[in-house]
Parts: structure tokens; C-alpha cells; sequence
């Protein structure tokens, strides 16, 4: 591969759409405050953030219950 052959791709855009589109999915498992602060564009620390170890999801649901 020749190194010159570099593509100018726009990370800020696909760091978005991997946001909005995959972990946007998870939107519902985490309070929004825990959403907000796992998904957090920057890396910037929040004043009121809470350990990362004691955000829990809210619920799960199984499907693969019998009778379900």
C-alpha cells in the first residue's frame, strides 16, 4: 500500500454517527444522566459525574423465557 494514498475522512462525522446510530440503541438501558455521561462527545470530566463502575442499566429484558 502506498503511504501517500492517505484518505481525508472526517472522524468528528463518524464519531457522530457511531453516537446517533449504534449507541443511541442503549439509550433506554442507562437514566439519561448515565447516557449522557457514557456517551460524552468530549473527554472532558463532568463536575457532577459519578464513577463510571457505579453506573448500572436500568432494566433487561429476557426474551428467552419459557412461556414468554
Amino acid at each position: 500500500m502506498d503511504h501517500d494514498d492517505r484518505r481525508d475522512y472526517d472522524v468528528d462525522h463518524y464519531l457522530q454517527v457511531l453516537v446517533t446510530s449504534y449507541a443511541g440503541r442503549l439509550r433506554k438501558a442507562f437514566a439519561p444522566e448515565d447516557f449522557a455521561q457514557i456517551f460524552r462527545e468530549s473527554t472532558q470530566l463532568g463536575l457532577f459525574d459519578q464513577p463510571i463502575e457505579q453506573i448500572e442499566p436500568r432494566w433487561i429484558r429476557c426474551t428467552n423465557e419459557p412461556g414468554t
